[in-house]
């Protein structure tokens, strides 16, 4: 078999695969560089064709041309690979493109040596070849193993090829369309490559896209299990607060018609009791709403810088009923002077939530701290109780959905758990950090750290 043969069999190899693995793009999903490889199989189909007519067309393009295609195949594989593992790639490859077309001319027009233009294009893509199969050792798949080494292996027989023929025609001189056996060899071992090369990105397509299957299957029974754990919430936590707040209704109504209520007190100890669990049911359907708004992304965001302390007096209204029926004083020992880059629904949210925690958590009385320090550009925001603290099992179990835990406060209060996931949530939104200092029996510590003033 004579060398023009071969590059006819390569030329339509390329062509082929390149077609079949177009088609393969539109019938089904594929990854960034699946595209990128698409490419360089059909500009090595071109560069195939050039280096064909070597004699027949001018040197400039069956050498210099065909070999900076050649070239660009090599960059293009690279950001293939590097894309298939989604890691950063950048046009700068394609400066190597050039760099090594000049050399090539100088070696084709100045000084014409075959050997040297044969070595240094063997350099360049064996140096590529080692670089994707180094890749591919390195981010091996557990379960998948085989698949990595195997295309591993493609690429180290292709660097091994392209050092025994660099070498050869360093030992012996020999022109590209010379019938030479390290010749001959060289291009039959390529086709078998290119034709393995195909099957190889084609089959590494498909595990990742059965990998993605797998993970959505994973997130699904995930999403199944949160939805079961909500519906459990309001099935049972928020239907509970309604059937007290009807129930002392129903019989405040009953003895104002019978005329049994003498002292306003009794009226005043009713009206409270339906006040404190509306004010307990209103935050939890809040904190229902807003998780729901966060999952399916319709939560606007709006981030701008606001003045902390007024943020924190603000909320402070709203739980300060319940903090005077435990008789907890709220300590604000806030500098009156930061300002946080935020979003203002959303922190007031999670203070709220805080606050509620905290007073829910803590014994009668007892205080709760609201403290800042200010770390370089960012704010540390302290909400402190002395309260019945937490084990470091209970810790981390927090800010999980999966878990959703929660437990009795110290007056019997009821929870969900779905506060602090909420927090966290909102607060890594806004490119913050949450988290607790606990110890049991003497309290816990709730830190949130906030973007300030740049």
């Amino acid at each position: 078999m004579d060398i023009k043969t071969l590059f006819l069999c390569l030329i339509f190899i390329n062509l082929f695969l390149t077609v079949f693995m177009l088609i393969s793009s539109k019938i089904q999903k594929t990854y960034n560089g699946y595209k990128y490889w698409i490419l360089s199989t059909f500009i090595l189909s071109i560069a195939y064709i050039f280096f064909a007519l070597r004699g027949i067309v001018s040197d400039f393009l069956s050498v210099v041309i065909a070999n900076a295609l050649a070239s660009t195949v090599g960059v293009l594989r690279i950001i293939s690979i590097r894309k298939f593992f989604a890691l950063k790639t950048s046009n700068l490859y394609f400066i190597s493109v050039p760099i090594l077309s000049s050399i090539i001319f100088y070696f084709t027009f100045v000084i014409n040596n075959g050997v040297i233009r044969n070595t240094i294009i063997s350099l360049f893509l064996s140096s590529a070849s080692s670089y994707m199969a180094y890749k591919m050792i390195k981010n091996i798949k557990k379960g998948v193993e085989a698949l990595y080494i195997f295309n591993a292996i493609i690429f180290i027989s292709y660097l091994t090829i392209c050092i025994i023929r660099m070498i050869s025609w360093i030992i012996t001189p020999q022109s590209m369309l010379q019938s030479s056996f390290s010749n001959i060899l060289y291009f039959i071992s390529v086709m078998s490559l290119d034709i393995g090369w195909c099957i190889m990105i084609f089959a590494m397509n498909a595990q990742k896209i059965n990998m993605e299957i797998q993970e959505k299957n994973k997130q699904l029974e995930e999403l199944n299990k949160v939805k079961n754990k909500l519906f459990s919430v309001i099935g049972h936590d928020l239907r509970n607060p309604f059937n007290v707040i009807l129930g002392f209704s129903n019989l405040l109504i009953e003895k104002i018609e019978k005329k049994e209520i003498y002292k306003m007190e009794n009226v005043v100890d009713n009206v409270v009791i339906i006040r404190d669990l509306s004010y307990k049911t209103y935050i939890l359907l809040e904190n229902l709403l807003r998780w729901g708004k966060i999952q399916i992304e319709i939560n606007s965001f709006k981030p701008d810088f606001y003045n902390l302390y007024e943020i924190i007096d603000a909320n402070i209204t709203f739980v300060k009923h319940i903090a005077e029926f435990k008789k907890i004083n709220i300590i604000v020992d806030v500098d009156n002077s930061i300002k946080i880059y935020t979003d203002k629904d959303m922190l007031d949210t999670v203070i709220r939530n805080l606050l509620t925690n905290a007073i829910k958590f803590s014994f009668f009385n007892t205080e709760v701290k609201i403290l800042s320090e200010k770390k370089l550009k960012d704010v540390v925001l302290s909400v402190q109780d002395k309260g019945i603290g937490m084990s470091l099992e209970d810790i981390d179990k927090l800010f999980r959905i999966e878990e959703l835990f929660t437990r009795r406060g110290t007056n019997n209060e009821l929870g969900t758990g779905l506060g602090l996931i909420l927090c966290k949530e909102y607060v890594e939104k806004n490119n913050g950090k949450i988290w607790v200092e606990s110890e049991e029996g003497k309290g816990s510590c709730f830190k949130l750290l906030l973007k300030g003033e740049s």
